[in-house]
């Protein structure tokens, strides 16, 4: 029997590295909790936002009780570049973006 969970609530999200935030303040590189769909972006002088730097996002999946099998994972968007892992593992790549 297949069971879809959804896992847009409670992630957390870091920044690795930016060069559009120019700030020695530590914060900045903090994890903090964020729901998906989350934008990765940086307000610019242009009024607009702009995706910048490396981040990083990361969220604990339970099993039901008795699960036996496998599992997909369906990642719905991941702009530009993504590595998933599991586990610590490398289990997928995506490069090029996505249209909504």
């Amino acid at each position: 029997m297949q069971q879809r969970l959804s896992l847009d609530r409670a992630w957390r999200f870091r920044w690795i590295a930016t060069d559009a935030v120019q700030t020695t303040d530590a914060a900045v590189y903090e994890w903090r909790e964020v729901d998906l769909p989350h934008g990765a972006f940086t307000p610019d002088l242009d009024g607009l936002v702009h995706p910048c730097g490396i981040c990083e996002y990361t969220r604990t999946i339970e099993l039901p009780p008795g699960h036996e099998g496998s599992v997909a994972l369906f990642v719905g968007a991941a702009m530009p570049t993504a590595e998933v892992l599991v586990a610590g593992r490398v289990v997928a790549r995506h490069s090029g973006g996505y249209l909504p």
